[in-house]
């Protein structure tokens, strides 16, 4: 059954709980009342998270060994910095299983996490591009065109919206299909 959601947060603590991707810490660097925003997707063999923080910080991530993870930048003005490699928008990091990683703000922050079942990334990539692809052994930073990068953050732009304004919707097992199959 698909769950989506939004939710706000006053705490650093609860935001990092909320996130169910694996791991994670947050150090704030700059003093403040921190107030963060999570939206959730997740249709079973599709999970998307939206996170938003006010304050600049920086994060330990330890996620989960099984999906396949992609994250990115959500906004143009607030650039992420993973692993110490500077990330624009439009910008991609394909995540290795299991990846242990850093990622810093320097202000506001907002990105976005995709993670697919091993089987379900398996079937797409295969029906996509004719062979498997496998997570990389290490997180990889990639640039795709302008036009690529447009239809994904369109399309990851689309399902957030749903998911914060229509939920009830998307709890729907022929709507949840359908996001699934347009958005992979």
């Amino acid at each position: 059954m698909a769950e989506s959601g939004t939710v706000s947060f006053a705490s650093s603590d609860d935001y990092c709980a909320a996130m169910r991707a694996g791991a994670v810490n947050l150090t704030l660097t700059r003093g403040g009342n921190f107030n963060a925003r999570l939206t959730w997707l997740n249709l079973g063999h599709l999970q998307v998270l939206h996170g938003y923080e006010n304050l600049p910080r920086i994060g330990f991530f330890s996620l989960s060994s099984e999906p396949a993870f992609v994250s990115f930048p959500t906004n143009v003005g607030a650039p992420l910095i993973y692993d110490g490699i500077g990330l624009q928008f439009g910008d991609v990091v394909f995540h290795s299983r299991g990846e242990r990683m850093h990622q810093r703000t320097d202000g506001e922050g907002a990105w976005g996490l995709i993670s697919l079942s091993p089987e379900w990334f398996a079937a797409c990539s295969a029906a996509l591009t004719g062979m498997s692809i496998a997570s990389p052994s290490e997180g990889r930073v990639l640039r795709p065109p302008k036009s690529t990068a447009r239809l994904l953050l369109g399309r990851y732009s689309k399902i957030c919206r749903l998911a914060e304004t229509k939920h009830q919707r998307v709890a729907n097992p022929e709507v949840a299909r359908a996001l699934a199959q347009e958005f992979v």
